[in-house]
């Protein structure tokens, strides 16, 4: 990638023009140091917690004394937004050629989901226990989703299943409409079979359904996101088809397998994704990122910052920090930091070089 073809995409990062890239994100980093050079946030905010993940990540590297290289890069926070390899997104379109996959704003905390304590690790650590506490073989034997019909892949599913009560408990959820079909995350894990399907894009809910030790079901979906480009198709998940034609069939062969084997698949892939996103494992799989990044697509030196126009992190922390509200004196209040471990002794090694973007 060239510096000129850099320049007139993410150069042009919410300049209003047709082509540009809007809701995202354009960020330096400068001999170990963050700058936002130009921004445009989404409501919730997605651009700011994944800014505040990546000065986490350098927080940890420069603690262990690991250097990282001057990168700048775009990223986008808008649903299915970016698929260029030029930037950074939260999902890209399967076997193409797209974004380098950044983790997904909720990895830091999504009120939507749990109210305002949801912190990610809080929610990780009981997703993660509760399933082990619930053996597979006692699991409702039937495939569940609940969500909103963001999708043509949702609407068909409900369409299909919705007054299947045998084999199936798929039913549309939402607040004012559907709040009687509730169930929680909690709830979900308590079925041998999940249902993914996605919305306008990627479905942040995975992250959630892969700690349970259930066994994910999906269609052929879309999108990816980091997740998704890591796991193993009909082994670590099954895909029923483009629009579920095959969904039935594949539960029955799975009831019919041996269940012993399959909770230890479901089990392992769990305590595998329980290691990967936690707070070290999620810093080495952005720091992994960054050198993809250098190595791999940017072709140009980094530009020393103009703190002038170009904010140092320094001056934006406390925005980048997920809050519930403001001070009397209109200083955010931010919510507790809850991790396994802290600087400067994280560490480790994600082995995320398969989940940089393709070339």
């Amino acid at each position: 990638m060239l510096q000129a073809d850099f320049n007139n995409t993410v150069g042009r990062c919410n300049d209003g023009q047709p082509g540009a890239m809007n809701q995202c994100f354009w960020v330096k980093i400068y001999y170990g140091k963050l700058y936002i050079v130009r921004a445009v946030d989404s409501p919730e905010p997605r651009g700011r917690l994944f800014i505040y993940m990546l000065q986490r990540t350098l927080d940890v590297m420069n603690g262990l004394g690991v250097s990282i290289p001057n990168v700048e890069f775009g990223f986008y926070v808008a649903d299915s937004g970016g698929g260029n390899f030029m930037t950074w997104d939260h999902d890209r379109i399967v076997d193409k050629s797209g974004s380098f996959l950044l983790p997904d704003w909720a990895f830091v905390d999504w009120i939507f989901i749990r109210g305002k304590n949801s912190t990610w690790h809080r929610l990780r650590h009981t997703m993660y226990h509760l399933g082990k506490s619930l053996p597979y073989e006692k699991r409702v034997n039937k495939f569940v989703f609940r969500g909103v019909n963001s999708s043509q892949a949702r609407v068909d599913l409900i369409d299909k299943y919705n007054n299947d009560e045998v084999i199936a408990d798929v039913k549309y959820f939402e607040w004012a409409t559907h709040a009687h079909t509730y169930l929680s995350v909690e709830d979900l894990c308590k079925y041998k079979y999940i249902i993914y399907a996605e919305g306008f894009g990627f479905s942040a809910r995975l992250k959630y359904l892969l700690l349970c030790g259930s066994t994910i079901l999906t269609h052929n979906f879309r999108y990816e996101d980091m997740s998704l480009a890591a796991l193993r198709p009909n082994e670590d998940y099954y895909e029923t088809g483009e629009r579920w034609e095959n969904l039935t069939e594949v539960y029955h062969r799975l009831e019919a397998q041996d269940q012993v084997k399959a909770a230890a698949q479901a089990r392992a892939l769990a305590d595998s994704y329980y290691d990967f996103t936690s707070e070290r494992g999620l810093a080495c799989y952005i720091e992994e990122l960054l050198w993809q990044w250098y190595d791999n697509a940017q072709t140009w030196k980094v530009a020393a910052p103009n703190e002038s126009v170009e904010i140092p992190m320094d001056s934006m922390y406390r925005m980048a920090v997920p809050y519930v509200g403001k001070n009397q004196d209109g200083s955010p209040v931010c919510l507790p930091v809850h991790t396994d471990c802290q600087p400067p002794v994280w560490g480790g090694a994600a082995g995320a070089a398969a989940m940089a973007g393709k070339t």
